[in-house]
């Protein structure tokens, strides 16, 4: 069997270009971070692996950092608990599968990844979620390990200026972490995780976990992340559109994702972002004028890394 080009990309969420310049070293572990998902997820592609194994490795990575919204180090909820969600989907099949309001499974995204292979349901929440992490054997976590004082200190700032707001983004929350990737058999996948808002209400879920909204993949044609994290683009399938455009207008990857951030995204419009991938293995970033964390090993094997807007 011919084996044809396969590539990765990921992103860490978006920020202010000027936040992240404060803080060189903290950007450095950013960098750091991002290297280390994108060849942990390409080391997979490499042995021949399925493109879901890879996008969920990589991810893994992101939720056993302290720096992004995701997993170890992600925010508080208002009653300064954690509770994480993550989804993934196969581009080959249409698979998928999310977790939500996940408070003791370390690595959330591997937990989605069992869902959507034993398919209990598409999406799990809650206690739910975390009988059928026992079930599957996944460990159980207290919620000191994923407690961290810049998280904690956030949210006393939060409460203390705007107690009855949820804040998606400041100098530490990036937004929700993502991969997408092309294996050596032609198929696709998307994956992501997070912590939602800081200061939000328990049990409340963001879109993250909403399939067609923050990923989408469908093989022959792109995987896609979004990458925000505003309820009030909820209902907007936009990871999914960018997957239509190219199916029924016939519009290239690049095209695609520009139009769906410049025509749909009319609110807070530069705190959203796509990473997507095409069936060629063709990576593009696009985003506004937030700088986002994403990296990228292409056809050629090539790694490349950025902080910064991507148009």
């Amino acid at each position: 069997m011919r084996h044809q080009p396969f590539s990765i990309a990921i992103h860490g969420g978006i920020n202010a270009v000027w936040k992240i310049e404060q803080n060189k070293q903290h950007k450095q572990m950013i960098l750091n971070a991002l290297e280390m998902a994108a060849r942990a997820g390409h080391q997979v592609l490499i042995k021949g692996g399925n493109a879901t194994e890879a996008v969920a490795q990589a991810v893994k990575i992101f939720e056993d950092y302290p720096h992004f919204n995701a997993g170890k180090g992600a925010v508080l909820t208002f009653n300064e608990m954690i509770e994480l969600e993550a989804a993934i989907i196969d581009g080959k099949q249409r698979d998928s599968g999310a977790v939500a309001c996940v408070r003791h499974v370390k690595n959330p995204i591997l937990l989605a990844l069992d869902v959507m292979k034993h398919k209990p349901n598409e999406l799990l929440v809650g206690e739910g979620a975390e009988r059928f992490a026992c079930y599957q054997g996944h460990q159980y976590i207290e919620q000191d390990y994923f407690f961290t004082d810049h998280r904690y200190e956030q949210l006393m700032s939060i409460k203390e200026s705007r107690p009855l707001e949820v804040a998606y983004f400041d100098g530490y929350n990036l937004g929700n972490v993502g991969a997408i990737a092309l294996d050596q058999h032609g198929s696709l996948a998307a994956a992501t995780s997070g912590g939602g808002a800081a200061n939000k209400l328990c049990g409340q879920v963001s879109d993250t976990v909403i399939i067609g909204r923050s990923i989408a993949a469908e093989n022959g044609i792109a995987a896609v992340s979004f990458v925000g994290g505003d309820v009030g683009f909820f209902g907007q399938g936009m990871a999914g559109e960018v997957i239509a455009r190219m199916k029924y207008l016939s519009e290239d990857l690049q095209a695609a994702c520009t139009r769906v951030i410049d025509e749909n995204l009319l609110l807070d419009e530069d705190k959203v972002g796509l990473t997507a991938i095409d069936d060629k293995g063709n990576v593009h970033f696009c985003n506004k004028s937030l700088a986002m964390f994403r990296a990228a090993i292409n056809v050629q094997g090539e790694l490349s890394l950025a902080v910064e807007a991507a148009r």
